[in-house]
């Protein structure tokens, strides 16, 4: 286990150079967690005294109950990677639901801890599995195969930890929260799950009574993130893309065939075949969680305690039918092998097993994306059955009235029936303020009571409504390999998909962007040295009125901050213009890579350009009056040549989460900061000059609690603080 980043690394140069046509709609880690192999916990007085009495009920109960899994406090020790010892407050509690979660011998459990200040690894929140709970080496080996694929898995590790001071050996895992799905490439968004609470109430009655385990017909759902949705910046937005993610998936249970709901999901054929191979319990309706991304209006599956279990690997059949002959190699399969045995688990026939699967599946997962253009992955939005009903039935231990929310007529709704036969009517409910609405989508709402119990409330989605504007949005548009040349009007509430393939030709297209803003521009695919965008605000040109940032409003439903943004696009040489833009970003690429020869960007009400989880050369940029930051980099590796950037409402150039920037000229007239490096970030400046710079000439910080400070190098450049 000593050698799990290694190996994580070579199954990125495997997946990477091997099997390159899956690079689309893959999510890579962008670095892996610098988790230390042993730290310390350290919980004294009342809040060890509130431990043990918590592992006594938790043993006592036929299920560990949430009174056994109250927070109490503690400190946890770590050396940081400067080799410096530091003390972490932290939050703590018994994690898990069934009772091989606790050691009552060694008077230790799994636990779940969030820390208040600080990290470990860039990762404030985690578990920690006594090691049988998760099948052992099984757990850290999947989780590690899984990331290498390009699929979101939590980091995973055996460590030791000393708790006060005794020694227990662990399974280190992060919490799937919004650093995770940053480190994955994925832009902060719901993160759906099943609601569990109904379940284990019917298994707590069940075992009391001396029964077995009930499982309610009707699969309870919520969002697992709540920070992401009761932020009051765009919470309309946040609560519509959450309730958006609820019904998906709940429409996706509604195909009986569980093959065929990961068909609708990013890579979900080969993400479902591998798990239901060895880690089937991670595709139980309440084990699953799923990133909802409304820009595609799709679901990425994340894994979660799949209890991996290699003890039958045999040959494996697909469950999607043979594609075409299969065309692995020596090469390939000695790889993967050498990646699986220098794990330090078992170099077995069994892992050669293992082995021969994925990458027989991998090949019908080649086969499958090939087939795939633009249209097919942005899927319309899919109604419930025409006559929204649901049935609850009577068996599956729901009785008496049930509470419902639900998306009508542009409102949320709390609607109230009794179990059986639903048929939705406006009159059964009633409108819900954003507090109630989070209680619900979050999980938190409490039950209601009868005498058989509580019943849950149940997050049931969108049932009517809007919904034809929605699926109504969408434009598509494919640029063929020929010359092209086209000015195109948006009316509003319009999202334009490019598609753009390979071409050698000259392609120019200009975008006039309608009077409000409100429609969108995504591009993808190739673009090339003489292809070229440009985008035009109603604003005539020079006319923009800069008001400053405006923190009502950072993005809309579809999770868009750009008035044009390029998304899992490569790029050769290609020239971008855009003017009088007011939406948050002018231009904003994300998971994009190659080479841009120019950037031209004037009166943008807001950013400029914003850049995330990218791989970018940019020869040149001209940015004139940016009501905000005039270039904002994250989470990427940035090579930029000369800057010329004028007006800059707050900084010239801000680079944060762990970007790698390095500048060979920049020139920047009025910012309030010339340079901002933060949250480890690395900025390297050859030479610049800043002139009317009135706060700072360099800004070097820790921005969120999961990084650390910034790095700032510079060779000749000077830079001019005055008043302004």
């Amino acid at each position: 286990m000593k050698n799990i980043k290694k190996i994580l690394l070579t199954c990125l140069f495997l997946r990477l150079f091997l099997f390159p046509s899956q690079a689309q709609a893959a999510y890579y880690p962008l670095f892996e967690p610098a988790v230390p192999n042993e730290f310390s916990i350290s919980v004294k007085g009342l809040d060890y005294r509130k431990f043990i009495k918590r592992l006594l009920r938790a043993q006592r109960g036929p299920v560990v109950d949430d009174i056994s899994k109250k927070n109490f406090k503690g400190t946890i020790s770590v050396l940081n990677k400067d080799g410096k010892r530091i003390h972490l407050k932290g939050k703590i509690r018994i994690n898990g639901d069934i009772k091989d979660h606790i050691d009552l011998k060694n008077t230790f459990s799994s636990l779940h801890i969030s820390l208040m200040n600080g990290h470990i690894g860039n990762i404030t929140k985690f578990k920690l599995f006594l090691p049988h709970t998760r099948n052992g080496e099984n757990e850290v080996f999947w989780t590690a195969l899984l990331r290498s694929y390009g699929f979101p898995a939590p980091f995973t590790k055996f460590i030791t930890v000393l708790f006060n001071d005794i020694p227990h050996k662990v399974i280190f895992q992060e919490v799937l929260t919004k650093e995770f799905l940053e480190r994955h490439q994925i832009r902060e968004t719901a993160i759906v799950k099943g609601d569990e609470r109904q379940f284990w109430e019917s298994a707590r009655k069940n075992v009391i009574s001396g029964g077995g385990v009930v499982y309610p017909d009707y699969n309870y759902k919520h969002i697992t993130n709540k920070s992401f949705i009761e932020k009051l910046i765009d919470r309309n937005h946040r609560l519509f893309i959450g309730i958006k993610g609820v019904n998906k998936v709940h429409h996706l249970q509604l195909l009986k065939k569980i093959p065929e709901r990961f068909l609708h999901m990013e890579n979900g054929s080969f993400f479902y075949q591998i798990n239901n191979k060895y880690a089937p319990h991670g595709l139980e309706d309440n084990n699953l969680k799923y990133a909802y991304d409304p820009l595609f209006n799709s679901l990425i599956p994340l894994y979660y305690d799949g209890n991996v279990d290699f003890t039958d690997c045999k040959g494996l059949k697909s469950s999607f039918g043979s594609t075409e002959p299969l065309k692995h190699t020596s090469i390939q399969k000695k790889y993967l092998k050498e990646q699986i045995h220098s794990l330090n688990i078992n170099a077995s026939k069994l892992y050669d097993c293992v082995s021969d699967d994925i990458l027989e599946i991998a090949e019908r997962l080649n086969y499958w994306q090939d087939k795939s253009p633009l249209k097919q992955r942005v899927k319309t939005f899919q109604y419930f059955p025409s006559d929204y009903n649901m049935e609850i039935h009577p068996g599956s231990g729901i009785e008496g009235e049930v509470s419902l929310l639900v998306f009508f007529d542009g409102k949320f709704s709390e609607c109230r029936f009794r179990a059986g036969l639903f048929q939705f009517k406006k009159k059964n409910c009633k409108d819900l303020p954003q507090k109630r609405v989070i209680s619900f989508l979050s999980g938190k709402a409490k039950s209601a009571k009868n005498n058989k119990g509580p019943i849950y409330p149940i997050n049931f989605g969108i049932i009517k409504s809007n919904l034809s504007d929605i699926q109504n949005s969408d434009i598509f548009l494919s640029i063929s390999s020929s010359s092209y040349e086209e000015t195109i009007s948006l009316n509003p509430k319009k999202n334009l998909f490019i598609y753009f393939k390979k071409s050698n030709q000259s392609r120019k297209i200009k975008l006039l962007l309608d009077k409000n803003q409100s429609s969108r521009i995504i591009v993808s695919g190739y673009l090339g040295l003489n292809d070229s965008i440009e985008v035009l605000g109603t604003q005539e040109l020079g006319q923009t009125i800069l008001s400053g940032h405006n923190h009502s409003s950072r993005f809309n439903e579809r999770l868009l901050t750009g008035c044009l943004t390029l998304v899992d696009a490569t790029l050769d040489r290609s020239k971008f213009y855009v003017n009088g833009a007011t939406c948050e970003d002018a231009i904003n690429f994300i998971r994009s890579s190659g080479h841009v020869a120019q950037i031209i960007v004037r009166n943008s009400k807001q950013d400029a350009v914003d850049i995330d989880f990218s791989n970018l050369t940019i020869d040149h940029i001209f940015v004139e009056k940016a009501g905000n930051d005039c270039i904002d980099l994250s989470a990427g590796n940035y090579s930029l040549g000369n800057l010329f950037l004028s007006k800059c409402t707050d900084k010239a150039l801000s680079a944060g989460e762990k970007s790698n920037v390095l500048i060979e000229s920049l020139r920047a007239i009025q910012a309030k900061v010339f340079i901002a490096s933060k949250d480890e970030s690395s900025v390297n400046l050859e030479d610049g000059l800043g002139l009317n710079i009135e706060k700072k000439c360099i800004d070097v910080y820790s921005k969120k609690q999961e990084f650390d400070t910034g790095i700032f190098k510079g060779g000749n450049f000077s830079c001019e603080p005055t008043k302004f």
